[in-house]
């Protein structure tokens, strides 16, 4: 298992190794999870990645857009 602190370290860690899932928060710093996951599905490399959303978000919308 390899953690990251915010998105932007996700990203830095998947740019230099694959892995089939991501579990992320909505909230983090520099790079929020919505972010997060709009980078990855934007990717070539990670489009069919597997993310997991764990959040203590309580906003409809952004949960539906999540």
């Amino acid at each position: 298992m390899v953690t990251a602190s915010d998105g932007k370290e996700a990203i830095e860690l998947l740019d230099y190794s694959l892995y089939d899932i991501v579990i992320t928060d909505l909230r983090m710093p520099r790079m929020n999870g919505m972010e997060l996951i709009s980078k990855l599905k934007g990717s070539r490399e990670n489009r069919t990645l597997g993310i997991i959303i764990v959040s203590m978000v309580t906003n409809k919308d952004t949960k539906a857009d999540a």
